[in-house]
């Protein structure tokens, strides 16, 4: 089988960009036909400069807090589990109750863990890049999915599983859908046999 690195393996430029790495165990699972995705995926960086989305209302008296993240595949589960969440202080500074509110620790699952995917060229396509790699430059507008299809709707709700993301609002952000519509685009794949 052929393999495609996302560009965004090539792009961990935003990850790197933002101070994170991001290193993956050389042992690698297939969660679902097509993808490829490391055992394990551990990461740290500082959190102040996180995505908005998964910190909000870090500022400055944050600033040097480093954050420490493992996430496992559990084949039992099918998906990817935070394993270990690390907060750390710089020596003037304070873990607060106030700062670990404001983290998102499956969001940091869902930010993380999709850039270590590698997939087979028949898995990979415009909208299923929206969903797995959406801090990138988006592949298609948001908003246009007058070419997506029922294959790219199964490919991103099973991505979105694995990662634990909600999979009809990923289906739907990643395709331009109205919920409702993303929920009969979903059914119908499984009515032809794309989803389980």
């Amino acid at each position: 089988m052929e393999y495609m690195r996302l560009p965004i393996r090539v792009s961990t430029t935003d990850i790197t960009e933002r101070g994170w790495s991001l290193h993956v165990s050389s042992e690698s699972v297939e969660p679902i036909p097509g993808v490829s995705a490391p055992c394990v995926v551990h990461a740290n960086g500082p959190v102040d400069t996180l995505p908005p989305h998964l910190a909000s209302g870090i500022d400055e008296t944050d600033k040097g807090v480093a954050l420490e993240v493992e996430a496992t595949f559990d084949e039992e589960q099918g998906r990817f589990l935070l394993r270990r969440l690390g907060v750390a202080a710089p020596v003037e500074g304070e873990v607060t109750g106030i700062l670990l509110r404001q983290i998102a620790p499956l969001g940091l699952v869902r930010w993380l863990v999709p850039h270590t995917f590698t997939m087979t060229l028949e898995s990979f396509g415009p909208y299923v890049a929206n969903f797995v790699t959406p801090d990138v430059q988006p592949a298609v507008e948001p908003g246009v999915s007058s070419k997506a299809s029922l294959r790219d709707a199964a490919m991103i709700y099973r991505l979105a599983e694995v990662v634990r993301e909600p999979p009809v609002k990923a289906v739907a952000e990643s395709l331009g859908l109205q919920t409702r519509t993303a929920t009969n685009w979903i059914v119908r794949a499984r009515k032809q046999g794309l989803l389980p």
